[in-house]
């Protein structure tokens, strides 16, 4: 039994994997792109994940449509056991932080599509992505390299939605904007001001609520993901 005022040591461990999601923004922004791809604004995107990898796509897929006009749907893991799925898109985007066993069905089908590209945490030498590199599927790693011990993933939804922001705006021909470099230094901001709000929040019983409307409520996916997860 935890002594009265103390902390359960997964609550400690959530802390500090969501205070590493910053920095870990920081190194996604300047890894280098994948070779080879197609650019985005030239493409149609069909976007596909399981659980959280699930609710980013669907996060990424608002803030593209809406922000840079790019052609884009999610399709849930089970389309991929139909004949058609390829006709939804000409580019696979497959994301699976560390490679989930139903993600094998996307990643089976990957000659289906002009192009694949999957988002992962794992190295392109494993040797379960053999067969989609053989078909042509690019991989690009991204971190952190595991992301273990907790069922709520937190640092691993960042990262993607990063890395997708940054393929976007490569696809269609642009650099970053210059504020994307602040977003980083602004989420510390923002995690100082959450945690101390957190502490005085007068009654522990009552959930803070999270309302969003229109194609916003879209894009926020994946924080109510994280949240239905975390409690």
């Amino acid at each position: 039994e935890l002594p009265v005022g103390s902390m359960h040591p997964s609550v400690t461990e959530f802390e500090a994997r969501v205070r590493r999601g910053p920095e870990l923004v920081r190194q996604t922004f300047a890894l280098p792109l994948p070779a080879g791809l197609m650019p985005w604004s030239e493409t149609s995107l069909v976007f596909t994940g399981i659980g959280a990898s699930d609710a980013t796509a669907r996060t990424a897929e608002q803030l593209l449509r809406h922000e840079l006009r790019l052609r884009v749907s999610v399709q849930p893991l089970s389309d991929f056991l139909h004949r058609d799925v390829d006709l939804q898109g000409k580019t696979l985007v497959l994301l699976s932080q560390e490679l989930s066993p139903n993600t094998m069905l996307a990643l089976h089908r990957a000659e289906s599509f002009q192009h694949a590209l999957l988002l992962t945490s794992l190295p392109e030498t494993d040797g379960r992505l053999d067969k989609f590199r053989e078909a042509g599927g690019r991989v690009w790693t991204l971190p952190p390299a595991e992301e273990r011990g907790l069922l709520v993933r937190v640092m691993g939804p960042l990262t993607v939605t990063a890395a997708l922001l940054k393929l976007a705006w490569a696809g269609t021909g642009e650099a970053l904007p210059k504020d994307v470099a602040l977003v980083p230094a602004a989420m510390e901001r923002a995690l100082d001001e959450g945690f101390a709000a957190a502490e005085s929040w007068p009654d522990a019983s009552v959930r803070p609520p999270l309302i969003a409307c229109g194609w916003y409520a879209r894009a926020v996916e994946a924080i109510l993901w994280t949240w239905m997860e975390a409690w």
